[in-house]
C-alpha cells in the first residue's frame, strides 16, 4: 500500500524541481513590484546622472577627395581611378601626422598643442574611394568645425609640400588633394550620447529588476499564495478567509458584527461564505470518520486562529441540529469567553483538578442555541501538564461522544500545548496569516504537530485580501460576486444565515464521568444564571 507521507514528499519534490513560469513571474511581479520599480528608476536615474556629469563633446566633419588628372581615355582614366585611391590610402595615413597637426594648430590658434590634438582628431577613408573624411572633436562646436576645417587644409598643403620637393620648383604633379566642403558647426554634443545612455540604463534596470524578483523571492518565504503553501509544505488548504478591518486586532463573532451600511453588509457575508465553505471542506477530509475533536492553532501569536475558532465554531453550530462546543485551551492568553461574551469565571482548569462539575462550566450562548463555550477557569502555574493529563483526555473522549469540540489552542512554536492536544484529538486546523506566516515557520508547525502524534487536517489562509489581483493570487475568487448582488439590488443579495434550531425530543445523552464526579449536560431551554451573551448549562440527570 502506498504510504501518503511518501506520496506528499515525492510531490513536494517534483514540485521543487520544476522551473518558474510565466505565471510564477507574474506572481513576484505583482508582489514586489515597488522593489522592481525601485530597480528600473535607480538604474535610469543613474545613466541619467551619468551623462549630466560628463563634459560635453562636440564633433565636426570636413572630407576631402584624392584626384589625379587624366585625358578623356576611358582606359586612362580608370588607371587614374585607382591611382586615386591608391594615393588616398597613402593621404590617409599623412592625416594622422604630427606635420598636419602643425599646420592645424598654426591655423587654429593654439602652436602649442600640436601633440594633443592628434588624440581630437580622425581620419578615415571611405571604402573603395578617394574621400577622406576628418572627424575633429571639441568641447565647443565653433573650436570642432574649424579644427576640422583647419586639418583639412593642413592635408592640402602637407601633400603640395611633399609633392614640390619630390617633382622639384617647376615640376607638376598628376595628383591633386582637394577639400571638398567647409566643417559645418554642429548643433548638439556627439558625447555624451543621451539616447544610448538612457536605453542602457533602461536595459541595466530591467536586468537588475530581474535579478531583484529572482533572489526576493528565494529569500522572501512569507506564505502568497495557496498553491505556494500547498507545494512548500505539502498540507492542504481547506479554506481563505478574507481580510476584514473590523477582525484586526480585535476579537469578534461575524454574526454579531453591525451590518450599518452596504460595505459592512457586503464584508460579513463574504465572511460567513467562507467560514461555510471551511466548515463544507473540513467535513470531507475524512468522510468515513468526520473529526468529532478538532484543534485549531497556529504557528505564531497574532495570526488570528481564536477568531477563527469561535467563527468556525458558529458556522458549525449554525449548519447543524448538532451540538457543538467550543473549548478554550489557551491558558495563557485566554479569549473564546470575550469573544461570546460569557461569563469569566469557573473552566476547564476547574473541571480538570475536581473543583467543578462540567456541567457548572458550560454556557449555553445566544449566537446558536445549540452552541456552548468552555473557559479556561483559573490560569494554572502547569500547562501542557495539565493539559496532557488523563483527566482531559477523559474529558474531550466524553465531550466528542455528545458534540463537536473546537479547541483553541496555544501557538505551536511558542509553547508544546498544542502539540500535546493534537495527539488526544482527531485533528489540528493550522490558521496562516497571508503575507505573515512564513514557509519555514509553517514547516516547523507541522513538524512538531506530527512528532506528538498529531494529524494535520489542512490549513486555512487568513486575512487574505477579498479584492484584486492578490485575491486571486490566494485563491479567493469570491470577492467580485460578494460586491456585485447587493449593489444590484437582486433577489440573490446576501442575508445573515439564521441559526440552526435546536434539536427537538433529542435523546439524554447518559452520565459521563470525566474528572471527580463531573456530569456532561446540554439544556434546551434557557437555564438560571443567564449572563451577557451566554448561559449557564444545566446538568443531566
Amino acid at each position: 500500500m502506498n504510504d501518503p507521507t511518501s506520496t506528499r514528499a515525492d510531490a513536494q519534490t517534483d514540485d521543487s524541481r520544476r522551473g518558474y513560469d510565466l505565471r510564477d513571474y507574474v506572481r513576484m511581479l505583482r508582489s514586489y513590484w515597488l522593489g522592481t520599480l525601485i530597480c528600473l528608476l535607480l538604474a535610469v536615474t543613474a545613466s541619467a546622472a551619468w551623462t549630466l556629469t560628463q563634459p560635453r563633446e562636440y564633433t565636426s566633419t570636413a572630407s576631402g577627395v584624392v584626384q589625379v588628372a587624366t585625358s578623356g581615355d576611358a582606359n586612362l582614366s580608370f588607371a587614374a581611378d585607382q591611382l586615386a585611391k591608391s594615393q588616398a590610402e597613402s593621404y590617409v595615413e599623412l592625416g594622422k601626422s604630427l606635420a598636419v597637426a602643425r599646420r592645424a594648430a598654426s591655423t587654429v590658434g593654439a602652436p602649442g598643442s600640436a601633440a594633443a590634438l592628434l588624440s581630437s582628431v580622425t581620419a578615415t577613408l571611405a571604402d573603395n574611394t578617394a574621400i577622406i573624411t576628418v572627424d575633429a572633436h571639441a568641447a565647443t562646436p565653433d573650436r570642432a568645425a574649424a579644427l576640422a576645417t583647419a586639418w583639412i587644409d593642413g592635408m592640402g598643403k602637407q601633400i603640395e609640400s611633399m609633392q614640390a620637393a619630390a617633382t622639384g620648383a617647376n615640376g607638376l604633379s598628376t595628383t591633386k588633394f582637394v577639400p571638398l566642403a567647409s566643417a559645418s558647426v554642429p548643433s548638439a554634443p556627439s558625447s555624451p550620447n543621451v539616447t544610448a545612455a538612457v536605453t542602457v540604463g533602461t536595459l541595466a534596470g530591467v536586468v537588475l529588476a530581474f535579478l531583484y524578483l529572482l533572489v526576493r523571492n528565494t529569500f522572501d518565504r512569507r506564505i502568497r499564495s495557496a498553491d505556494m503553501l500547498e507545494r512548500e509544505t505539502g498540507v492542504s488548504v481547506l479554506g481563505t478567509i478574507p481580510l476584514h478591518p473590523m477582525l484586526l486586532g480585535e476579537h469578534h463573532l461575524v454574526a454579531t458584527l453591525p451590518q450599518d451600511d452596504t460595505l459592512a453588509r457586503h464584508r460579513n457575508f463574504a465572511m460567513l461564505e467562507s467560514l461555510r465553505e471551511l466548515r463544507t471542506n473540513l467535513s470531507y477530509v475524512h468522510v468515513d470518520a468526520p473529526a468529532r475533536s478538532i484543534v485549531v492553532t497556529s504557528a505564531q501569536p497574532g495570526d488570528g486562529k481564536s477568531t477563527l475558532a469561535a467563527n468556525l465554531a458558529e458556522a458549525m453550530a449554525a449548519s447543524t441540529s448538532g451540538r457543538v462546543v467550543i473549548l478554550d485551551c489557551d491558558l495563557r492568553r485566554p479569549t473564546i469567553s470575550t469573544i461570546f461574551g460569557v461569563s469569566v469565571g469557573a473552566g476547564l482548569t476547574d473541571v480538570l483538578a475536581g473543583r467543578a462539575r462540567l456541567a457548572d462550566v458550560m454556557q449555553q450562548t445566544d449566537v446558536a442555541p445549540n452552541l456552548w463555550v468552555i473557559g479556561t477557569g483559573r490560569i494554572p502555574p502547569n500547562p501542557s501538564e495539565l493539559l496532557g493529563s488523563e483527566s482531559m483526555r477523559s474529558l474531550l473522549r466524553t465531550l466528542a461522544e455528545h458534540a463537536v469540540v473546537i479547541l483553541d489552542a496555544p501557538p505551536v512554536l511558542a509553547v508544546t500545548d498544542a502539540a500535546v492536544l493534537a495527539a488526544h484529538t482527531d485533528g489540528v486546523l493550522i490558521t496562516v496569516s497571508a503575507k505573515r506566516t512564513t514557509v519555514d515557520l509553517l514547516r516547523r508547525t507541522v513538524q512538531l504537530l506530527g512528532r506528538g502524534g498529531g494529524t494535520v487536517l489542512g490549513a486555512v489562509l487568513n486575512r487574505v485580501p477579498i479584492r484584486g489581483a492578490d485575491a486571486r493570487e490566494y485563491g479567493y475568487y469570491g470577492g467580485a460576486y460578494y460586491y456585485g448582488d447587493e449593489e444590484r439590488g437582486g433577489d440573490d443579495a446576501p442575508t445573515p444565515a439564521e441559526p440552526a434550531a435546536p434539536p427537538s425530543g433529542a435523546d439524554t445523552p447518559p452520565r459521563s464521568p470525566v474528572a471527580a464526579g463531573a456530569t456532561i449536560g446540554f439544556a434546551s431551554e434557557p437555564a438560571p444564571g443567564t449572563t451577557r451573551r451566554g448561559r449557564r448549562a444545566r446538568s443531566m440527570p
